[in-house]
């Protein structure tokens, strides 16, 4: 199956009060039509700096090369100007956190101005209608009431669910969900991720889902990639990555899960991060003195399951 999204080669700096940080270095994966693709790891491992290429919102002083191609669209170089021809019809973004919302319009009003976008010849009376089924679709309470309240008379789990409601108006073919099921009570999470699920395979989209969470990751995704500092360390279908994983790192994230007794992994600092190519995990893995953090190829160790570790 041909990918609708493939990226080559990406990667993204940026000044930092110390010299250049490198948010991403060489990221390489593609995404298929209808798949949920996972890129899971620790907060500052790079997963919102890809939300940001893929969306046209990095900052201008930011370097970024490489390729990240979508249905013939070089994300990484359209305009500002040509990504708004695209934004909720082709590709859409579920954002991190609800302070996206304007606080000074009502709910209604936020999904008639994306669906007024999403599909310009259709009448008031049908926006309205579809305003009311995206609602009823994520179970938002009283859908006609919901639509004249505003976002700060709404619980933090309402909010988020219209995001989504944002995000999937238009029936884009890919969306961009960064950390979709964070802030969520775990009855609600679950209702999310079996609505994410469904939707992939109704309306034959794809997903690109951001997240710490491997629960929910193991749940909805076809795939996986692990990012560390801005690095892919292991790719490989979802089960295969989970059950056996293989780079240190994503044993350390492994391990961390309550089923597996919750043990801490430390934070690294970005000062530790050793320079140049060297491998980003060496300052917190037992075998570095071994392979002295030297950077790795990519090996298939299982069917479909790389990873870049010369100790795997």
């Amino acid at each position: 199956m041909k990918p609708i999204l493939d990226i080559s080669g990406l990667s993204v700096a940026y000044p930092g009060p110390n010299g250049t940080v490198h948010a991403l270095r060489d990221l390489n994966f593609s995404v298929e039509e209808k798949e949920i693709f996972g890129i899971i790891g620790e907060s500052g491992a790079g997963k919102t700096t890809i939300c940001s290429v893929l969306m046209g919102r990095l900052p201008p002083n930011v370097r970024c090369r490489g390729l990240a191609n979508f249905k013939g669209y070089s994300l990484t170089a359209l305009s500002p100007k040509a990504f708004k021809k695209i934004y909720t019809r082709k590709i859409a973004l579920v954002p991190q956190g609800t302070d996206s919302l304007n606080p000074l319009i009502t709910i209604g009003d936020h999904l008639t101005e994306t669906l007024n976008i999403a599909m310009p010849s259709v009448r008031r009376a049908p926006i309205r209608q579809r305003a009311l089924e995206l609602l009823e679709w994520f179970d938002l309470p009283d859908p006609p009431k919901l639509l004249d309240r505003y976002p700060f008379q709404l619980s933090g789990g309402m909010n988020q669910r219209v995001l989504l409601c944002l995000a999937f108006a238009g029936t884009p073919d890919l969306v961009i969900c960064d950390e979709p099921t964070k802030s969520l009570d775990p009855d609600l999470k679950e209702r999310v991720i079996s609505f994410l699920k469904q939707i992939s395979l109704k309306e034959n989209l794809a997903q690109v889902m951001v997240t710490h969470d491997l629960t929910a990751a193991r749940k909805l995704c076809r795939h996986l990639a692990v990012l560390h500092r801005g690095r892919i360390v292991e790719t490989g279908p979802t089960d295969s990555l989970l059950d056996h994983p293989l780079h240190p790192y994503t044993r350390a994230l492994v391990r961390a899960l309550p089923e597996n007794g919750m043990h801490p992994m430390a934070l690294p600092d970005w000062d530790r991060i050793p320079a140049g190519g060297s491998c980003a995990f060496s300052p917190w893995c037992e075998a570095a003195p071994k392979c002295e953090g030297r950077p790795n190829f990519p090996t298939e160790v299982l069917p479909n399951h790389k990873v870049w570790c010369s100790h795997a």
